[in-house]
Protein backbone atom coordinates (compact mmCIF):
# COMPACT_ATOMS: atom_id res chain seq x y z
CA UNK A 1 0.00 0.00 0.00
CA UNK A 2 2.80 2.53 0.72
CA UNK A 3 4.98 1.58 -2.53
CA UNK A 4 1.28 2.21 -4.52
CA UNK A 5 0.43 5.15 -2.83
CA UNK A 6 4.44 6.85 -3.80
CA UNK A 7 4.12 5.08 -7.41
CA UNK A 8 0.77 7.26 -7.51
CA UNK A 9 2.35 10.52 -5.65
CA UNK A 10 5.26 10.59 -7.74
CA UNK A 11 2.91 10.15 -11.00
CA UNK A 12 0.86 13.11 -9.62
CA UNK A 13 3.93 15.53 -9.11
CA UNK A 14 5.29 14.07 -12.40
CA UNK A 15 2.14 15.25 -14.50
CA UNK A 16 2.01 18.87 -12.21
CA UNK A 17 5.71 19.35 -13.52
CA UNK A 18 5.18 18.76 -17.00
CA UNK A 19 1.96 20.87 -16.68
CA UNK A 20 3.90 23.86 -15.93
CA UNK A 21 7.05 23.31 -17.92
CA UNK A 22 4.65 23.14 -20.81
CA UNK A 23 2.44 26.36 -20.04
CA UNK A 24 2.78 28.50 -23.07
CA UNK A 25 4.79 31.58 -22.78
CA UNK A 26 1.74 34.20 -23.18
CA UNK A 27 1.16 33.15 -19.42
CA UNK A 28 4.47 34.90 -18.61
CA UNK A 29 3.73 37.95 -20.87
CA UNK A 30 0.30 38.04 -18.87
CA UNK A 31 2.35 38.30 -15.78
CA UNK A 32 4.96 40.56 -16.72
CA UNK A 33 3.26 43.34 -18.45
CA UNK A 34 0.79 43.09 -15.29
CA UNK A 35 4.03 43.56 -12.73
CA UNK A 36 6.07 45.73 -14.63
CA UNK A 37 4.66 49.04 -15.90
CA UNK A 38 5.45 50.25 -19.05
CA UNK A 39 6.96 46.76 -20.66
CA UNK A 40 5.59 45.14 -23.42
CA UNK A 41 6.28 41.87 -24.91
CA UNK A 42 4.69 40.94 -28.98
CA UNK A 43 5.37 37.87 -30.95
CA UNK A 44 5.84 34.82 -27.78
CA UNK A 45 6.42 32.10 -28.32
CA UNK A 46 8.03 28.76 -26.39
CA UNK A 47 6.91 27.79 -23.02
CA UNK A 48 7.07 29.61 -19.88
CA UNK A 49 10.35 28.04 -19.14
CA UNK A 50 11.98 28.54 -22.41
CA UNK A 51 10.61 30.95 -24.71
CA UNK A 52 11.15 34.39 -26.64
CA UNK A 53 9.36 37.25 -28.15
CA UNK A 54 9.57 38.95 -31.22
CA UNK A 55 10.10 42.50 -29.50
CA UNK A 56 10.24 43.38 -26.25
CA UNK A 57 9.94 47.26 -25.31
CA UNK A 58 10.35 49.45 -21.64
CA UNK A 59 8.89 52.90 -21.46
CA UNK A 60 8.45 53.13 -25.02
CA UNK A 61 12.35 51.73 -25.65
CA UNK A 62 13.01 49.31 -27.96
CA UNK A 63 15.09 46.51 -26.59
CA UNK A 64 15.02 44.59 -29.62
CA UNK A 65 13.64 40.44 -29.59
CA UNK A 66 14.89 38.56 -26.02
CA UNK A 67 15.01 34.62 -25.65
CA UNK A 68 14.76 33.81 -21.78
CA UNK A 69 16.06 30.32 -20.22
CA UNK A 70 14.96 29.11 -17.21
CA UNK A 71 17.68 28.14 -14.37
CA UNK A 72 16.18 25.67 -12.12
CA UNK A 73 19.47 25.51 -9.88
CA UNK A 74 18.04 29.00 -8.34
CA UNK A 75 15.18 26.86 -7.08
CA UNK A 76 18.03 25.37 -4.15
CA UNK A 77 18.16 28.93 -2.82
CA UNK A 78 14.64 29.61 -2.45
CA UNK A 79 14.38 31.51 -6.05
CA UNK A 80 13.08 31.32 -9.29
CA UNK A 81 15.11 32.48 -11.72
CA UNK A 82 15.16 33.47 -15.56
CA UNK A 83 18.45 33.86 -17.73
CA UNK A 84 17.35 36.72 -20.38
CA UNK A 85 19.02 37.18 -23.61
CA UNK A 86 18.19 40.59 -26.02
CA UNK A 87 19.18 40.86 -29.56
CA UNK A 88 18.63 44.40 -29.62
CA UNK A 89 19.22 46.99 -32.60
CA UNK A 90 21.78 48.82 -30.68
CA UNK A 91 23.75 45.51 -29.65
CA UNK A 92 22.95 42.24 -27.88
CA UNK A 93 22.56 42.75 -24.11
CA UNK A 94 21.26 39.92 -21.24
CA UNK A 95 19.79 39.74 -17.84
CA UNK A 96 19.54 38.00 -15.04
CA UNK A 97 15.73 38.04 -13.26
CA UNK A 98 14.08 36.41 -10.99
CA UNK A 99 11.78 36.02 -7.75
CA UNK A 100 12.43 34.46 -4.91
CA UNK A 101 9.54 31.91 -2.83
CA UNK A 102 8.12 35.12 -0.78
CA UNK A 103 7.08 36.81 -3.95
CA UNK A 104 10.22 39.96 -4.21
CA UNK A 105 11.47 40.18 -7.71
CA UNK A 106 14.69 41.03 -8.54
CA UNK A 107 17.20 41.37 -10.75
CA UNK A 108 20.98 41.02 -11.65
CA UNK A 109 24.10 41.03 -13.87
CA UNK A 110 21.93 43.75 -16.31
CA UNK A 111 23.54 44.71 -19.69
CA UNK A 112 21.76 45.88 -22.39
CA UNK A 113 22.11 49.21 -24.82
CA UNK A 114 19.66 50.88 -26.88
CA UNK A 115 19.78 54.59 -29.00
CA UNK A 116 19.40 57.53 -27.19
CA UNK A 117 17.15 59.36 -29.03
CA UNK A 118 14.15 58.66 -27.39
CA UNK A 119 15.47 59.44 -23.98
CA UNK A 120 17.20 62.79 -24.86
CA UNK A 121 13.85 63.81 -27.02
CA UNK A 122 11.90 63.14 -24.15
CA UNK A 123 13.46 65.23 -21.48
CA UNK A 124 15.03 67.69 -23.53
CA UNK A 125 13.79 71.18 -23.69
CA UNK A 126 13.75 71.67 -27.72
CA UNK A 127 13.99 68.88 -30.18
CA UNK A 128 17.44 67.64 -30.56
CA UNK A 129 18.95 64.81 -32.77
CA UNK A 130 21.70 62.56 -31.01
CA UNK A 131 24.49 60.13 -31.78
CA UNK A 132 26.09 57.47 -29.43
CA UNK A 133 24.67 54.64 -27.48
CA UNK A 134 23.19 54.20 -23.99
CA UNK A 135 24.59 51.51 -22.30
CA UNK A 136 22.74 49.70 -18.99
CA UNK A 137 24.78 47.87 -16.41
CA UNK A 138 23.04 46.74 -13.50
CA UNK A 139 25.15 44.90 -10.69
CA UNK A 140 21.76 43.77 -8.95
CA UNK A 141 18.13 45.78 -7.41
CA UNK A 142 15.38 44.67 -5.73
CA UNK A 143 11.64 45.26 -7.26
CA UNK A 144 9.26 46.54 -4.61
CA UNK A 145 5.25 47.90 -6.11
CA UNK A 146 7.25 48.56 -9.02
CA UNK A 147 10.29 50.20 -7.97
CA UNK A 148 13.81 49.45 -7.72
CA UNK A 149 15.81 49.11 -4.13
CA UNK A 150 18.75 48.04 -2.98
CA UNK A 151 20.23 49.42 -6.40
CA UNK A 152 23.42 49.14 -7.73
CA UNK A 153 24.56 50.05 -11.34
CA UNK A 154 25.57 53.20 -13.48
CA UNK A 155 24.08 54.09 -17.13
CA UNK A 156 27.30 55.44 -20.09
CA UNK A 157 26.47 57.37 -22.64
CA UNK A 158 28.83 56.05 -25.16
CA UNK A 159 30.25 59.02 -27.61
CA UNK A 160 27.31 60.81 -26.37
CA UNK A 161 26.65 64.12 -28.59
CA UNK A 162 23.99 66.60 -29.66
CA UNK A 163 24.18 67.29 -33.34
CA UNK A 164 21.32 69.36 -34.27
CA UNK A 165 20.49 72.44 -33.44
CA UNK A 166 23.63 72.91 -32.94
CA UNK A 167 26.60 70.05 -32.26
CA UNK A 168 27.86 69.65 -28.93
CA UNK A 169 30.12 66.70 -28.03
CA UNK A 170 30.18 65.19 -24.69
CA UNK A 171 32.20 62.42 -24.83
CA UNK A 172 31.80 59.16 -22.53
CA UNK A 173 28.97 60.46 -19.99
CA UNK A 174 28.28 57.98 -17.01
CA UNK A 175 25.41 58.59 -14.56
CA UNK A 176 25.93 56.30 -11.46
CA UNK A 177 22.84 55.09 -10.00
CA UNK A 178 22.30 54.33 -6.30
CA UNK A 179 19.27 54.53 -3.42
CA UNK A 180 19.17 57.24 -1.18
CA UNK A 181 16.03 56.83 1.17
CA UNK A 182 12.60 56.07 -0.90
CA UNK A 183 14.54 57.41 -3.78
CA UNK A 184 16.65 56.26 -6.24
CA UNK A 185 19.47 59.01 -7.40
CA UNK A 186 22.37 59.49 -9.75
CA UNK A 187 25.03 61.64 -10.72
CA UNK A 188 26.51 62.66 -14.00
CA UNK A 189 29.77 63.63 -15.23
CA UNK A 190 32.16 63.29 -18.05
CA UNK A 191 35.65 64.32 -18.83
CA UNK A 192 35.24 66.23 -22.54
CA UNK A 193 35.84 69.67 -23.30
CA UNK A 194 32.58 70.61 -23.58
CA UNK A 195 31.53 69.66 -19.88
CA UNK A 196 28.52 68.09 -18.14
CA UNK A 197 27.77 67.51 -15.13
CA UNK A 198 24.60 67.10 -12.21
CA UNK A 199 22.21 64.76 -10.42
CA UNK A 200 19.19 62.94 -11.30
CA UNK A 201 16.45 61.64 -8.60
CA UNK A 202 13.22 59.57 -9.06
CA UNK A 203 10.90 59.12 -6.99
CA UNK A 204 8.57 55.50 -6.25
CA UNK A 205 5.90 57.93 -7.83
CA UNK A 206 7.76 58.28 -11.13
CA UNK A 207 8.34 61.79 -10.34
CA UNK A 208 11.32 63.10 -11.36
CA UNK A 209 14.32 65.83 -11.03
CA UNK A 210 17.31 66.68 -13.49
CA UNK A 211 20.21 68.93 -12.61
CA UNK A 212 22.59 69.75 -14.77
CA UNK A 213 25.52 71.88 -15.00
CA UNK A 214 26.92 72.83 -18.88
CA UNK A 215 30.08 73.97 -19.48
CA UNK A 216 31.03 74.75 -23.27
CA UNK A 217 34.76 74.60 -24.63
CA UNK A 218 36.20 77.80 -24.92
CA UNK A 219 35.65 77.74 -28.86
CA UNK A 220 31.58 77.41 -28.82
CA UNK A 221 29.98 78.23 -31.57
CA UNK A 222 27.53 81.64 -31.10
CA UNK A 223 24.61 79.18 -32.45
CA UNK A 224 25.70 76.72 -29.22
CA UNK A 225 25.62 79.86 -26.53
CA UNK A 226 22.50 81.42 -28.13
CA UNK A 227 21.00 78.12 -27.71
CA UNK A 228 22.08 77.58 -24.03
CA UNK A 229 21.15 81.14 -23.37
CA UNK A 230 17.25 80.47 -24.57
CA UNK A 231 17.26 77.12 -22.64
CA UNK A 232 18.81 77.31 -19.61
CA UNK A 233 19.82 79.88 -17.20
CA UNK A 234 23.25 81.58 -17.31
CA UNK A 235 25.06 81.32 -14.05
CA UNK A 236 28.13 83.81 -13.12
CA UNK A 237 30.50 81.82 -13.75
CA UNK A 238 29.58 81.47 -17.34
CA UNK A 239 28.58 77.80 -17.47
CA UNK A 240 24.83 77.15 -17.89
CA UNK A 241 22.21 75.39 -15.31
CA UNK A 242 19.42 72.91 -16.81
CA UNK A 243 16.67 71.96 -14.13
CA UNK A 244 13.63 70.07 -15.36
CA UNK A 245 10.72 68.13 -13.24
CA UNK A 246 7.90 66.03 -14.12
CA UNK A 247 6.73 63.02 -14.63
CA UNK A 248 8.45 59.73 -15.60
Amino acid sequence: MIRAGFLVATGVAAYFLILVFTLPAVQLEDYLEERVPGLSLSAVSGSVFNGEAGRVSYQGTDLGSARWEFLPLALLTGRVEYHVGFSAPAGPGQANAGITFAGNAYGHDIDVSFSPERIIYRYSPVAVESSGIINVLVETFKLSDGFPHEFSGQVVWKSAAILSPVEMVFGDTVLNLQNAGEELVGRIENEADFGLSGDVAIAPGGEYRIDLLLSPEADASRQTLSLLESTTTVQPDGNYRLRSSGQW
